[in-house]
């Protein structure tokens, strides 16, 4: 009769495949976690008639103008995960990949931005809505590199001080005027000012201590302009 090997381990290894178990399972916990924040975000901007994209451009939604009367909104994909698709199924497409881009059409629903500050990975978010007024939930969203805040109530742009990589900004019809938080920003190779009150001296400024950056900025001097009437 054949014997059974017999594994013996000492304690010292117990312990360390114990605390390595531990790790890998601690691991796979936070994951899961960071997964079903990320996936209740997704949740909320959808619900909001906004669409996001992951890392690889999958699963982004086009808005559609008919949705406006109640129609739904189409999902379109533009890329596919290098993970396998059983994998996708069994623990979804959050806990493998990071939502880079929120875009939000005009919606006056959307006031308050806290519910993107989980967000950490976002490179792009454009959000058109007269009732965000306050930018202090996404200071920290330090990675975004295209933010638009077309037809916004912005007036403080100083949570964007730190948004080092950012490179282009909408600021058209919002309320801002005071333009110096971007001064520090190096990377900016474009901002939208058009239908702002933003002077003619903020501007020389920012183009002064960011020379690469170019400001689309219109001014209508309807008072000088001759329509030739006399």
């Amino acid at each position: 009769m054949k014997y059974l090997p017999k594994f013996r381990f000492s304690v010292r290894t117990l312990m360390i495949i114990t605390a390595l178990l531990c790790v890998g399972f601690g691991y796979l916990g936070l994951k899961m976690r960071r997964a079903q924040k990320q996936r209740e975000v997704v949740v909320w901007v959808q619900e909001h008639r906004g669409s996001v994209e992951y890392s690889f451009r999958r699963g982004r939604m086009l808005f559609n103008p008919a949705s406006m009367l109640g129609s739904s909104i189409p999902r379109f994909d533009f890329g596919k995960s290098p993970v396998p698709e059983w994998l996708l199924n069994l623990f979804g497409v959050d806990f493998f990949h990071s939502v880079t881009i929120v875009d939000f059409p005009y919606n006056e629903e959307i006031s308050d931005l806290s519910p993107l500050a989980s967000l950490t990975d976002l490179k792009k978010i454009w959000i058109s809505s007269p009732n965000v007024t306050d930018l202090s939930a996404i200071a920290h969203l330090t990675q975004i590199e295209e933010l638009s805040l077309s037809g916004s109530s912005v007036t403080d742009l100083s949570p964007l001080g730190k948004f080092e990589n950012l490179k282009e900004l909408d600021l058209q019809r919002t309320q801002a005027t005071d333009i110096s938080p971007l001064f520090k920003l190096k990377k900016l190779s474009l901002v939208h000012l058009m239908g702002t009150e933003v002077s003619k001296e903020e501007i020389a400024k920012l183009q002064k201590a960011v020379p690469d950056c170019k400001v689309e900025y219109l001014e209508y001097l309807w008072d000088d302009y001759d329509f030739g009437f006399d």
